[in-house]
This record gives C-alpha cells, structure tokens and sequence, in this order.
C-alpha cells in the first residue's frame, strides 16, 4: 500500500509540476505580451508626440503673440485716452476771451432758427446773459440763457424745442475722438 501512496504522490507532484510549468510558461507568455504592448504604447505615445510637439509649441507661440499684441494694444489705447484728455483739460483750461471766441465760433455753426436757448454747465463763469446779449448783438440772434445748468465742463447745449445740440467739451472730445482716433493711431505708431 505504501507503493500506491508513493505511486499516487509521485503521479500527484508530477501532475502539479505541469501545471505550475503550463501555468509559469501561460505566465511568461502574458509577460512578454504585456511587456511587448508597453513597449508598442510607449514607442506609439512618443511618435505622437513628436508629431504633436511643433504643433503644440506653434500654439504656444500664437497664444504669446496674441497676449504681446493685447498688451500693445492697451498701452497704445491709454497713449490714446491721455491724448485725448489732454486736449479736454486744455479746452476746460481755456481763459475766458478764449471760451468765448471757441463758443461763438461753435455757435455759428450749431444755430438754425436764431431763437434757441443755451444750457451751460453748473460751474460756468464766461458764457453769461451779458455775453449772449452781446453776441445776439453781434450775429442778429435772439438766443436766450436757460436757467436749467448741466453737468458738464464746459461749452454748451443749445435747446431747440425737443432737440439738443450738445457742443459740450466732452461731447466735442467725444466726436473727435470717433473721427480722429484712426489717424491718431497710424501717426502715433506708424513704425
């Protein structure tokens, strides 16, 4: 009987030896397919990304110029704006002859039926009922001083039933600005 046992255990480990070398060798098997895909994926992921990389660093360098660009631009625009205030400030810096002679000038241009009235702004010390009853004197005009102050710098609205006509510095600047802001740019930065 023990040559039976010894028989069954000898079959016994003969049989798990080949089972372990099948499973070792199905083992080794997926190791080397494993190892060969990573391999494959890692050679796959690097030819994509060289293939990628220049146009990656081309967007980078888009992205770059367009913040270049946006920064350019804004410091060009606040070149612009301070252009621009300048000139408000000197028009509200005006002496009063000087007011007076911009504002005629204005109002010759802005006058239709003669009879209007002129709105001036709360702080204004030139444009008075003594100045507009000289210069009514002077252009044939019957323009009257509204009461009625507005909130602006300087220069005037001229009332006209319904119908303002605002040749007030700011709107001024304003509409200069709208025609002029082209040229500006392709004087102040035409290299």
């Amino acid at each position: 009987m023990s040559d039976i046992k010894a028989k069954i255990e000898a079959d016994a480990r003969a049989e798990a030896g080949e089972i372990l070398a099948a499973a070792q060798a199905h083992v080794d098997v997926i190791k080397r397919e494993t190892e060969e895909e990573i391999r494959r994926m890692a050679a796959l992921q690097k030819a994509r990304l060289e293939k990628e990389n220049p146009e990656i660093l081309r967007r980078r360098e888009i992205v770059a110029k367009l913040d270049v660009n946006k920064d350019d631009l804004s410091a060009r625009r606040g070149l612009i704006d301070e252009a621009f205030e300048a000139a408000k400030a000197k028009m509200a810096g005006m002496d009063g002859d000087g007011v007076k002679r911009f504002t005629e000038i204005l109002l010759a241009q802005a006058v239709e039926t003669k009879d209007e009235s002129l709105v001036v702004g709360k702080g204004e010390k030139n444009l008075n009922a003594d100045w507009l009853k000289a210069y009514n004197e002077k252009s044939g005009s019957n323009l009257k001083m509204s009461e009625e102050k507005a909130p602006i710098i300087g220069g005037f609205i001229l009332r006209r039933g319904l119908v303002d006509v605002n040749c007030s510095w700011e709107m001024l600047i304003r509409t200069a600005r709208e025609e002029l802001e082209a040229e500006t740019v392709k004087r102040l930065f035409s290299n």
